[in-house]
């Protein structure tokens, strides 16, 4: 764990008893409009250069993914990794804020910060072409000792059913892991079609919150990142948070220096683990190559 630890005076909750129960039984809770105009203006701005700074660059990193078009003058993204380090604004907001009050309300007290990305949909999605569409666990790619991982979605703008929205499915978290490879044992970051019809992919929703909302969700429930982005639509900040106590079953390399930070609560003593015992991918290597876009990931 980062030594590092953000103490904060708000230590009051900030979800309802029936809040709680709501993600428990469903796997996700959309908190809307519950980001202040101010904080909202200062993620737009961040948002917004740390876009036009892509545009210095004429080919991917392992930091910037770019889409064909992408130039100086028009940056074209898919992803950037780790906003966090790039913007003090964006670390304050993931760090001490009513984002991490509700983490804390629904995995604390004690709340690691993962890491984060900003994310941006496009009309012809990331992972189609197959078959498959995006149909994902998140936990697939972040294996660890228990199931206490929320990844938060920041919505910057409004969203809807043409454009920049998720789709789930709700209580999938209650049901299977997953393995995200093909039948030749490729992890492909996707639920494989041999897979899905253990899915009860009828009962999908979309999620389409107002600017200003927050989506929680369990990175175990089964969702696409995909299916919502007929239109493309503006960037949205994402991260994801863990229980202090749950330890990775692989060193994650590719988080920022505020990767592993105590966001709130105290240092856990000891790690723990769930007692139904959680899958650990025979290809972590793989899924770490895979999330860096294939380029080389240092130590």
């Amino acid at each position: 764990m980062n030594t590092k630890q953000v103490s904060s005076p708000i230590e009051l909750p900030v979800l309802r008893g029936d809040q709680k129960q709501f993600y428990r039984d469903n796997g996700y809770l959309v908190l809307e409009r519950i980001i202040s105009d101010t904080w909202l203006d200062r993620l737009r701005a961040a948002a917004e250069k740390i876009t036009e700074d892509t545009g210095q660059l004429v080919a991917s990193t392992r930091k910037v993914a770019l889409r064909p078009g992408h130039c100086a003058e028009s940056p074209n993204p898919s992803w950037v990794w780790n906003p966090d380090e790039d913007s003090d604004d964006v670390w304050a907001f993931l760090s001490d804020s009513v984002l991490t009050d509700a983490v804390a309300d629904l995995i604390g007290p004690d709340v690691q910060f993962y890491y984060s990305f900003l994310f941006f949909r496009h009309e012809d999605g990331v992972y189609q072409g197959d078959g498959c569409g995006a149909w994902h666990q998140d936990y697939a790619f972040f294996p660890q000792t228990n199931f206490d991982g929320i990844y938060a979605g920041i919505h910057l703008e409004d969203a809807s059913p043409e454009r920049s929205h998720t789709v789930l499915v709700p209580g999938s978290h209650r049901g299977p892991l997953f393995e995200h490879t093909s039948s030749d044992g490729r992890f492909t970051g996707r639920i494989g079609k041999h897979d899905l019809d253990q899915i009860a992919l009828d009962n999908a929703i979309g999620l389409t919150p107002p600017a200003g909302s927050i989506e929680l969700f369990d990175f175990r429930i089964v969702h696409n990142d995909d299916a919502g982005a007929n239109e493309g639509g503006p960037p949205s900040f994402q991260a994801l948070y863990t229980a202090a106590d749950a330890i990775p079953y692989r060193s994650f390399r590719l988080g920022s220096t505020n990767h592993g930070t105590l966001v709130r609560g105290r240092p856990p003593r000891c790690a723990r683990h769930d007692p139904r015992g959680c899958p650990i991918p025979s290809n972590l290597v793989e899924i770490e190559h895979w999330l860096s876009g294939g380029f080389e990931v240092s130590s």
